[in-house]
């Protein structure tokens, strides 16, 4: 046997030589035809997969007896891969000498499979003429009439043209019904696709728009996740808009995701419940208030918004409808806030009676109190807020929309909330935190370590520390505070560690927060569960001058145990020599002492080698000798720490 290249040489010149008179001349000399590569090939099952324009070989290799009835390792035979590799020539050649043309491969899928996926509608063509079963399935439960919307969905050969094939497969009698394995129609896989002729096609010749898969999804639950636009068609056939799958998703829950708005009003014009809970407890309304603020689909978002209030959805998962609303009465309400349909072009509130409240004056809403989960995002702890969730803890759609910083959203909720103070109990210091917690840039340059180091919490306020650090206020941050502020919500509102927003603003060095609320006139001397107010959460924090200076305008009190640890806290170190200078000049006494040590700040400054703060409490006339429990003075403990430069500059200013 001749090899080439490790190959029987019919068998390489078959795939590698386009003249059929090179293969006609080894056949004379006694090649043999029927010779297998190790993988099993044959020289025409290797004609048929290397080269489309094969035709010429198979006449010869036909001519001179080959065997047509062989298949590969994977069950492939001659009229599967003509039809696979587009060999229509040689698969008319192949057919006519009885190759079988329904035969199938490992996997199931015969030739007609495969010139469907390819959209090969000439070999589908003949090999319906030759009696193929138009409606035989692969291992999967496929008929050849999944098979072009696979194609489009797996492999994105979106615009192929894959509606001749279907509309072919369809006049030859496949069967529109067959589900696969997951129970999967035609249909459903159709709706995946953004190809309204096949859908088209497909309603035409009677296929079933509500079948349902193992999961329990309609193909309107798949086109509203997939393709939107797809789904009005199947709404004109009557698709059902109540449909749920498996997790308690509706078509209208996906298409809040997909930010359609065109698409939800279509879907509530047909009835869509928008007080269906998935299995999550989301209504519609929860998912749209959770759109990601940055979303390039912000404005389409809160057009859903409007759309699914028009419609009288729920706040959350603590409403619930008990009344139908009639068109009277629902008319008459929107007049109440000034609120004209379609949707105004700009969000702003009309009225301080909102539609929610006509709602509840008319015993049309009722209410429960059940929520009581406070926000982990502070940390970023995810894992907590999965935790709590799994645990039947609730979020409102006020409370996603605020977690999620999304401004236009919760100030078009709170313009149609039941009531502020409902509000405030469910929500609590929860809707807060996330307009005022914003993460804080690092700066280029360190400290004496590196900045990872540095990073903690003072024992006394629980406030994050960071060296190095600027605060960084984003400008929605801003906003959300203004917003809420002016819907009423209680600003004095704690956490479970007893934070006002005014303590969360100061301890995420939100200074824009912090002055808005301020000069709203929250209460300044709040403390936490850790005895902490704003001002000692303030005097912790690195580069918070002007945070301090508002405080101290609006009334922060500094007497007592608070100027002792305000004082400490900046002289160490956490605040910077302005913080500390600014204490000073409001009156707090820089010769203060710790009664269990007896150290000043100046000890303390100096024991941690801060020099801009020792030339502060210098300059504001501490007394620099005196001494502490051990006897010790600040000039001793600088020698002792090595802080020469410290030393020289106390005896320069009389240090003993």
């Amino acid at each position: 046997m001749h090899v080439l290249q490790g190959w029987p040489a019919i068998c390489y010149v078959a795939t590698h030589n386009d003249n059929a008179d090179a293969l006609k001349t080894l056949l004379r000399n006694g090649a043999g035809i029927n010779v297998k590569t190790e993988d099993g090939s044959t020289a025409l099952l290797l004609a048929l997969s290397r080269d489309w324009d094969c035709d010429s070989k198979v006449d010869v290799l036909l001519e001179y007896g080959v065997n047509v009835d062989v298949s590969t390792e994977e069950g492939y035979n001659a009229v599967y891969l003509a039809a696979k590799f587009r060999a229509v020539g040689a698969l008319k050649k192949l057919l006519d000498h009885g190759v079988n043309a329904g035969a199938a491969a490992n996997d199931g899928s015969t030739a007609l499979h495969i010139a469907a996926e390819k959209g090969n509608n000439e070999a589908l063509e003949l090999l319906v003429e030759h009696g193929v079963d138009v409606n035989a399935v692969d291992r999967d439960g496929r008929t050849a009439l999944h098979l072009p919307m696979l194609a489009e969905i797996i492999r994105s050969t979106y615009g192929v043209g894959f509606a001749p094939t279907v509309k072919l497969l369809v006049n030859h009698g496949v069967d529109v019904h067959m589900a696969d394995v997951n129970g999967c129609t035609a249909l459903h896989y159709a709706a995946k696709c953004n190809d309204g002729d096949m859908i088209a096609t497909l309603l035409e010749h009677g296929a079933a728009v509500n079948a349902v898969t193992n999961e329990g999804s309609t193909p309107l639950l798949y086109a509203a996740f997939c393709s939107p636009w797809i789904a009005q068609d199947l709404l004109a056939y009557d698709a059902d808009v109540t449909a749920v799958n498996k997790d308690g998703f509706t078509a209208l829950h996906f298409a809040v995701q997909q930010s359609n708005d065109v698409l939800v009003k279509a879907l509530l014009e047909r009835g869509a419940d928008m007080h269906a809970k998935n299995a999550a407890g989301r209504t519609p309304l929860d998912l749209c208030a959770k759109r990601d603020l940055h979303s390039y689909y912000v404005k389409d978002t809160l057009t859903i918004v409007y759309a699914l209030m028009s419609r009288w959805a729920s706040l959350g998962s603590t409403w619930e409808m008990q009344a139908s609303v009639s068109e009277e009465e629902e008319q008459e309400s929107f007049k109440s806030v000034g609120w004209q349909q379609p949707r105004p072009p700009s969000i702003k509130r009309k009225d301080h009676h909102s539609v929610g409240s006509v709602c509840v004056s008319r015993g049309h809403f009722s209410m429960t109190m059940e929520t009581e989960l406070h926000t982990a995002t502070t940390d970023g702890d995810v894992d907590r807020v999965l935790s709590l969730l799994r645990r039947g803890a609730e979020f409102t759609a006020l409370q996603q929309a605020a977690a999620c910083g999304h401004v236009d959203t919760v100030e078009a909720l709170l313009t149609h909330v039941v009531a502020v103070n409902a509000v405030n109990r469910v929500c609590r210091l929860y809707m807060w935190q996330p307009a005022l917690v914003t993460d804080p840039i690092q700066e280029s340059y360190r400290r004496d370590r590196d900045t990872s180091t540095t990073r903690g919490r003072c024992e006394c306020c629980g406030a994050a520390r960071r060296y190095g650090i600027a605060s960084r206020v984003s400008n929605w941050s801003v906003e959300m505070v203004r917003v809420l502020l002016a819907h009423d919500v209680d600003a004095n509102l704690t956490n479970d560690a007893g934070d006002t927003p005014l303590l969360v603003a100061c301890q995420y060095l939100q200074l824009r927060a912090v002055t808005v609320l301020l000069t709203h006139g929250v209460d300044v001397n709040i403390a936490n569960k850790r005895g902490a107010t704003a001002v000692i959460v303030a005097s912790a924090i690195f580069h918070q001058a002007d945070m301090m200076e508002r405080l101290l305008e609006h009334g922060a009190d500094i007497s007592g145990w608070r100027a002792v640890t305000a004082l400490f806290s900046a002289s160490g170190l956490g605040a910077s020599a302005s913080v500390l200078k600014v204490l000073l000049a409001h009156g707090v006494d820089g010769n203060t002492l710790i009664e269990s040590t007896g150290r000043t700040a100046l000890h303390c400054a100096v024991a941690l080698g801060l020099v801009d703060k020792v030339k502060v409490l210098i300059a504001f006339n501490v007394d620099i000798n005196i001494a502490d429990k051990d006897g010790l003075t600040p000039l001793m403990c600088a020698t002792k720490a090595g802080h020469a430069r410290i030393a020289d500059m106390l005896r320069a200013h009389g240090a003993k």
